[in-house]
């Protein structure tokens, strides 16, 4: 089937990107520049999951439905795509309005489409539906960074005096000492105050609006749209 193909094909590049979202999280530590492309990668990502559940609502659609249509209710539906609704009522008029009687036919594929829905407790498909919608309309969904460190040992050198920390360990900061009016920033590349640290530095990314770490947001997309697609590939193959 062309529509699964596809769809395996698109979750496969998406699997690529989510380790190179993940490399250029932390390689933007130490260079600003990458931001943009960071967005970029995230786009990307977002679209190779959404792309998939509407290729199978087309493919449902056609298979179950539209020869249930007039041509002139065709025209003015358009292009059919995977159900995403906040609330049962409004899931169920989109079910019976946009995919005529397959809640009789295929009661199977009809639970699909509810079970990631938001009223059921499922926040991935809301937060994929609500990312692309920012991304298309506005602008690279906005992120926030977020730096996170877990020191065993750091020794710095400040104005002559040399200074020991074990064990330091938060997040959110990147200034972490300041001494005597000087700022000593573990992010900053030159570490012109460093000596010698062992432990790890790493960045973190929200996204602002909807308050979500951006690494965790996007494999939970990720894994619930491969889960569909393949629930859809048992049921469909099934008939």
């Amino acid at each position: 089937m062309e529509w699964l193909d596809d769809s395996k094909a698109c979750l496969d590049v998406a699997r690529i990107m989510l380790d190179e979202v993940n490399e250029l999280i932390q390689d933007s530590i130490q260079n600003d520049d990458l931001i943009p492309y960071l967005k970029v990668k995230i786009k990307n990502l977002l679209e190779n999951c959404r792309s998939p559940l509407d290729y199978s609502a087309n493919y449902i659609f056609d298979t179950y439905c539209r020869k249930l249509y007039t041509k002139k209710e065709l025209r003015r539906f358009g292009k059919p795509y995977f159900p995403i609704r906040k609330e049962k009522h409004s899931f169920d008029v989109c079910v019976r309005d946009e995919f005529r009687k397959l809640s009789t036919r295929r009661k199977d594929i009809i639970e699909i489409f509810e079970s990631c829905q938001a009223f059921n407790g499922s926040s991935w498909l809301q937060n994929l539906s609500f990312l692309i919608n920012e991304n298309k309309h506005r602008n690279l969904t906005k992120q926030k960074k977020s730096h996170e460190y877990d020191l065993k040992h750091l020794d710095i050198n400040v104005g002559g005096t040399r200074i020991f920390f074990d064990d330091v360990r938060g997040s959110d900061v990147g200034t972490l000492i300041k001494y005597e009016d000087e700022e000593i920033n573990l992010t900053d590349s030159s570490k012109k105050y460093i000596n010698t640290v062992d432990g790890t530095v790493s960045v973190t990314y929200y996204f602002k609006d909807i308050n979500a770490n951006v690494l965790t947001t996007l494999s939970e997309i990720y894994n619930g749209s491969i889960r569909v697609i393949n629930e859809l590939e048992k049921v469909i193959e099934r008939g």
